[in-house]
C-alpha cells in the first residue's frame, strides 16, 4: 500500500513537470508562429533550446540547429553564437564529442574575428569540458585555467562559477576532493554573488558529493535535498533526475531499499522525459542492480537489457562492462548458465575494450603532457634568451644612462663655471667702471681746487706790473688746459680698458657727436645719473638732462620707450 502510494505520488509529480515544461514551451512556440522579423524568431530559437536542454534533448538539438540555420540565412551573427552554444552543450550530453568540438571550433572563430574576450572565454569553457569528457584531464585543466582569467577579466561572475564547478570535478576524478570541495565552494560563492539559481543548485548537488564521498550522508542529504528545492522552484528536470540519482545512493548506504527504489525510479522517470541517454542507462543499471540484490532476477533483468541498449547506443564501455557483469550474476542466480557463460564472455570483451581505451587515454594523456613539457621547456628557453636580451638592454641602458648623468654633470659643471666667470667678470666691470668714475670724479675736484687758485692769482694779477703779467698769463693758460687734458685723458684710458669697442662703434655709427657728447656717453655707459654727471662736469643737473635730450636726438632714439642707458649699452 506504501509503496503504490510513493508511485502514484511519483506519477503526479513527473505530470506537474510535463505540464510545466508544456506551459512554458507553448508560450515560446506560440510567440514564434505570430512573429515575422525573422530576427526576433532566432531569439525565440534560441530560448526554445535553452529551454529544453535540462528537459529534452532531442527537441532543444531541433531548435538549436534551426536557430544557426535562420542566422546564418539571416547574417545574425549573435544568434549563430547562442545557437553554437546551445548545440555544443548538448551533444555533449549525448556524447558527441566530435560533434561538439565542431561547434567549439566554430565559436572560436567567433570570438577571434569579432575580438570578444567573453566568448574566447565560453569557448575555453566547452572545449575544456569536452577534452574532460574524453579524460584528456590536463589538456582540460589548462583550457580551464585560460578560460577562468578571461571571465575573471570580464567580471562574470556566472562564468567563473562555471569554470570552478568544471575543475572541482575534473579533480574529484582525479580523487584529489579537497581541492574538489575548494572550487566548488568558489562557484557557490560565485552563483551566490551572481544570483543564478541554476549554478546554486548544481553547486550544491556537487557539495553533496563531496561529503558523500567523505561518507558523511547527512550533509550530503542536506545539500542534495536544497540542490532539489531550488530545481523543482528552476524547472530544471535534467538536473533533478542527478539529484534524485545521488540521493538514491545515499539511501543506498543507510540500507533504505524502498527509499532506493523510488528515487532511482524518479530519477529514470526524469532522465527519459530529458532524453539523456547517458543518464538514463545509469538509472537502469541502479534499479536492475538493486531488484537484483533483493532476488527479482527478472525485473532486474528487465533494467538491465534496457540498459544495456542504451549504453551500446552511446558507446559507453564503462557502463556496458559494469551492465554486462550484472547480467551474468542474474543469470547465474537463476540458474541459466549457458546465457550467465556468454555474458561472462561479453563482460571480459567489455573490460578489455574499456582497458585498451584507458590505456589509450593514458597514452594520449601522456603523450599531451610530454608535449606540454616540451612546450614549457620552450617557453623557458624563450623566457631566457629574451631575459638576457633584455638584461643586455638594460645594463646598456644603465651605461647610457650613467655617460648622460656624467655628460650632464660636466656640463652643469661647465655652465656653473662660465655663469661664475660672467658674474666675476661683471663684478670686476662694474668695479673698474666705479674705479674709473671715482678717479674721474677725484680729477675733476682736484682740477677745481687748481681753478680756485688759478681764480685767485688772477684777481691778483692786477697787483703785478703790466710787462710782468703776460708771464703769468701764459703760465696760468698752460696750467689750465693741460690740468683738464690730462683729467679727461685718464678717463679715456682707464675707461677703454674695460670697454674696448665702445668709442671705436661710437665713432663708427655717429662720427658727428662733439667731445662733450662723447663723454657724455661714456658716463651714461657707466650708468651715471644726472645729478653725479653734473658734479663732474661742473653743471646742473637740468643742463645734463637738456644734453641728454639732444643726444637722443643725435643718436636717432625717437621712442620713449627706449632708455638711452640701455642703449649705449648695445655698443
Amino acid at each position: 500500500m506504501y509503496k503504490a502510494l510513493r508511485i502514484t505520488l511519483l506519477i503526479v509529480f513527473t505530470s506537474g513537470f510535463v505540464l510545466l515544461s508544456f506551459s512554458q514551451a507553448d508560450s515560446l512556440l506560440k510567440s514564434l508562429e505570430n512573429t515575422v522579423d525573422q530576427n526576433v524568431n532566432i531569439d525565440f530559437l534560441n530560448e526554445l533550446a535553452d529551454h529544453y536542454k535540462y528537459r529534452n534533448l532531442d527537441s532543444a538539438l531541433f531548435f538549436a540547429q534551426k536557430a544557426i540555420t535562420t542566422s546564418r540565412n539571416e547574417g545574425n551573427e549573435k544568434g549563430e553564437i547562442l545557437a553554437l552554444i546551445n548545440k555544443s552543450e548538448i551533444y555533449m550530453e549525448l556524447g558527441k564529442y566530435e560533434m561538439a568540438k565542431k561547434c567549439t571550433d566554430r565559436l572560436k572563430d567567433f570570438a577571434e574575428r569579432i575580438d570578444d574576450k567573453e566568448l574566447l572565454a565560453k569557448y575555453y569553457l566547452l572545449a575544456g569540458s569536452n577534452d574532460m569528457s574524453q579524460h584528456s584531464y590536463n589538456k582540460a585543466l589548462e583550457q580551464y585555467k585560460i578560460s577562468f582569467t578571461l571571465f575573471r577579466e570580464c567580471g562574470d561572475l556566472v562564468g567563473m562559477g562555471d569554470v570552478q564547478r568544471k575543475i572541482g570535478q575534473l579533480f574529484a576524478s582525479q580523487k584529489e576532493y579537497g581541492i574538489m570541495y575548494e572550487y566548488f565552494i568558489g562557484a557557490l560563492d560565485c552563483y551566490q554573488k551572481a544570483r543564478h539559481q541554476h549554478g546554486i543548485a548544481a553547486s550544491m548537488n556537487n557539495i553533496g558529493q563531496y561529503y558523500f564521498l567523505m561518507k558523511d550522508d547527512q550533509s550530503a542529504e542536506i545539500y542534495f535535498r536544497n540542490a532539489i528545492d531550488l530545481n523543482i522552484k528552476e524547472g530544471n528536470i535534467y538536473w533533478l533526475s542527478k539529484n534524485y540519482i545521488n540521493l538514491s545512493d545515499i539511501k543506498e548506504n543507510m540500507n533504505q531499499s524502498d527509499s532506493v527504489f523510488y528515487y532511482s525510479q524518479l530519477a529514470l522517470e526524469l532522465a527519459m522525459k530529458v532524453g539523456n541517454p547517458y543518464w538514463e542507462s545509469i538509472t537502469l543499471l541502479q534499479l536492475g542492480s538493486l531488484h537484483l540484490q533483493n532476488g527479482n532476477y527478472d525485473k532486474a533483468l528487465s533494467f538491465l537489457h534496457k540498459g544495456l541498449t542504451l549504453s551500446r547506443q552511446i558507446n559507453s564501455d564503462e557502463n556496458l562492462t559494469d551492465i554486462s557483469d550484472l547480467i551474468k550474476q542474474a543469470f547465474y542466480e537463476k540458474g541459466q548458465m549457458d546465457s550467465a557463460y556468454w555474458y561472462q564472455q561479453l563482460h571480459y570483451e567489455y573490460a578489455d575494450s574499456l582497458n585498451q581505451i584507458n590505456s589509450k587515454l593514458e597514452f594520449t594523456e601522456l603523450k599531451y603532457q610530454m608535449e606540454m613539457e616540451r612546450n614549457q621547456q620552450k617557453v623557458a628557453l624563450r623566457y631566457q634568451k629574451r631575459l638576457y636580451v633584455f638584461l643586455l638592454i638594460f645594463s646598456c641602458l644603465i651605461m647610457t644612462i650613467i655617460i648622460l648623468i656624467l655628460l650632464y654633470t660636466r656640463q652643469k659643471v661647465k655652465t656653473r663655471n662660465t655663469i661664475l666667470e660672467k658674474e666675476n667678470l661683471t663684478s670686476k666691470i662694474e668695479l673698474k667702471n666705479k674705479e674709473t668714475a671715482s678717479n674721474l670724479l677725484v680729477a675733476q675736484k682736484k682740477n677745481e681746487i687748481i681753478g680756485n687758485v688759478i681764480k685767485n692769482i688772477e684777481d691778483k694779477r692786477t697787483l703785478l706790473p703790466e710787462e710782468s703779467r703776460w708771464i703769468l698769463d701764459d703760465i696760468l693758460d698752460n696750467l689750465s688746459s693741460t690740468t683738464e687734458k690730462k683729467g679727461w685723458e685718464d678717463f679715456e684710458l682707464s675707461f677703454s680698458q674695460v670697454h674696448e669697442s665702445f668709442f671705436n662703434k661710437l665713432d663708427q655709427q655717429f662720427p658727428s657727436l662733439t667731445t662733450n657728447e662723447r663723454r657724455l656717453c661714456a658716463l651714461l655707459r657707466l650708468d651715471m645719473s644726472s645729478k653725479e654727471i653734473a658734479a663732474i662736469i661742473q653743471s646742473l643737473p637740468r643742463s645734463v638732462d637738456t644734453a641728454r635730450h639732444r643726444l637722443r636726438k643725435k643718436l636717432g632714439i625717437d621712442g620713449a620707450d627706449v632708455d638711452l642707458t640701455t642703449f649705449l649699452r648695445t655698443l
